[in-house]
């Protein structure tokens, strides 16, 4: 299925909160098939990332692999789990993929 979005009130979200953590990194609360989390907001996967232990525990299934690019010298392996519902304040976005890593290093008050 094509991915879409849907406005849950004239035609527009609201003002949707993020929050700039460390190393510049944009992270957002929203709930992925009905379930909270915080999540980085990443234009390059055009998406969500979402922590590997967050994603286990809500049972998301994992249907690939990618490699990382990042600062450490070689690449790691992220999941991907395509189909997911991403739900925002007035902003609901559908059959969307999510890219999972270990995010156990970001600010213990923001892990998803």
């Amino acid at each position: 299925m094509e991915a879409s979005y849907r406005f849950s009130a004239n035609g527009a979200a609201p003002g949707i909160p993020v929050e700039v953590v460390a190393n510049g990194l944009v992270l957002m609360h929203a709930k992925v098939n009905d379930h909270p989390g915080w999540f980085i907001v990443d234009s390059a996967v055009q998406g969500f990332v979402a922590d590997r232990d967050y994603t286990h525990r809500i049972s998301l299934q994992e249907s690939g692999k990618a490699l990382t690019r990042g600062e450490a010298p070689n690449p790691s392996e992220a999941g991907i789990v395509r189909d997911v519902r991403i739900t925002l304040p007035g902003l609901e976005l559908t059959h969307r993929v999510v890219v999972v890593i270990d995010l156990k290093s970001l600010e213990p008050g923001h892990r998803p």
